[in-house]
């Protein structure tokens, strides 16, 4: 059971809730209305833990930059806190320090991971490596983090390396770790930096949304096939001013299927098939417009 299960609608909002959604909502609309700019109505497409393959190693500043060259519109990147306060690039929980040995990067020095296998790279690392190709998103996903004094860390770490970052970079921080993310909210102390409340597999699309209003969170991340579970939810998170983003969308129906929902953005393992494929689907339903249009007239 997960913490988002036994909330089965978003119609009972905290004042709170609301109000926070509120203030979010107005102070975002100018990031928001870039956003589509740049996008020009089409879904974005962000690499998952960037473009990673032989000597680009996940969440390295060089798959994100590969994910780029290949058409991304962003990237999507996992940290982690280390001993001595850096936040670092890393899925797991440990990695493989100059020693050889696997360590946990709560216990490690900056310096160990910096030299260990495959080198890895700080969040200001990939934040300048981002801002070389533009305005570009980037999505920010803190690990979950069980111990109170780890999280409050990580939470006033995130904030003091990401707030100025709005100027260059387009920012959303998510996690699954609602607690974790409500502390980074805070510790980000601007409107510039959105945040994003991520789905478990399993997690009920509309028990998530209910629980970002309820938090006062920009967006929600839900897995795809619980998003395919209630496609409805995207119109309820458009119309509550909650931007929608799914992972991880690679093959072709999927990416078809987030396109016609009308979501914001994709995490894919695949960034040049899913830029490949969504283009050809804006292409087939662009041809196909006019004719449906002359249809409903008739």
């Amino acid at each position: 059971m997960n913490a988002y299960h036994g909330q089965s609608s978003v119609t009972s909002i905290s004042a709170a809730g609301l109000g926070a959604l509120q203030r979010r909502a107005r102070s975002g609309r100018a990031a928001a209305a870039a956003l589509t700019a740049r996008g020009r109505g089409r879904v974005l497409v962000l690499g998952h833990r960037g473009s990673p393959g032989p000597e680009r190693p996940e969440n390295s500043v060089a798959a994100v930059s590969a994910s780029f060259l290949r058409g991304a519109d962003g990237v999507e990147v996992d940290v982690r806190l280390t001993g001595d306060g850096v936040l670092v690039c890393s899925h797991g929980p440990a990695v493989r320090a100059a020693s050889g040995e696997w360590v946990a990067v709560s216990g490690a020095s900056w310096k160990d991971l910096r030299a260990g296998h495959g080198g890895a790279a700080s969040l200001e690392e990939v934040l300048l490596a981002v801002g070389r190709h533009g305005l570009r998103r980037l999505i920010v996903e803190a690990k979950p983090v069980d111990d109170d004094a780890l999280s409050a860390r990580t939470a006033a770490t995130l904030g003091a390396v990401l707030a100025p970052a709005g100027r260059f970079v387009d920012v959303t921080v998510s996690s699954f770790d609602p607690a974790l993310l409500l502390q980074t909210r805070r510790a980000l102390r601007t409107d510039a930096i959105r945040t994003a409340l991520l789905g478990e597999t399993g997690t009920p699309a509309h028990a998530l949304l209910r629980r970002a209003l309820e938090d006062g969170h920009d967006e929600i991340h839900p897995a795809l096939p619980d998003l395919c579970a209630a496609p409805h939810v995207v119109g309820a998170a458009r119309g509550l001013g909650v931007g929608v983003t799914c992972w991880t969308v690679n093959a072709q129906p999927d990416l078809r299927r987030m396109a016609d929902l009308g979501i914001e953005a994709v995490v894919t393992d695949d960034v040049a098939g899913a830029c490949a494929a969504l283009r050809e689907h804006a292409a087939v339903t662009a041809l196909h417009a006019p004719v449906t249009a002359l249809h409903r007239v008739g």
